[in-house]
């Protein structure tokens, strides 16, 4: 899985001066992974309940507010990826993006949830 999200990157976005969406679409393709397989098998339904309430306050203490030790894990690998690829992105676009990579992301694990409740 996580070679093709690597070799993915590669083949669509493959001019040198994109490295930066390069790197930005190969993070979110191993962090997609990462989740997938805590909402499918890693995790319980109350860790994914608990995580995408996390996502939804975005500004929390993991300490106090997560249920477990892998979501403070899986939510401080996502908040911290995505602000790192806004950050990223804004230095191109002069605009924030974060906020697109948040809906984003919301959308997908709410999908995951949707999907484990089956």
């Amino acid at each position: 899985k996580l070679a093709y999200c690597y070799f993915s990157a590669a083949a669509t976005i493959f001019h040198p001066e994109l490295s930066d969406a390069r790197m930005s679409w190969a993070k979110n393709g191993v962090l997609t992974t990462a989740v997938d397989d805590f909402s499918d098998v890693g995790g319980s339904m109350e860790e994914l309940n608990n995580l995408i309430q996390l996502f939804k306050k975005w500004d929390v203490d993991i300490s106090t507010d997560c249920c477990s030790e892998k979501v403070g894990i899986i939510f401080s690998a996502l908040h911290s990826t995505i602000c790192e690829i806004g950050d990223e992105a804004f230095k191109w676009q002069t605009r924030s993006v974060t906020r697109d990579i948040t809906d984003i992301w919301s959308n997908l694990l709410n999908a995951m949830l949707r999907e484990a409740e089956w």
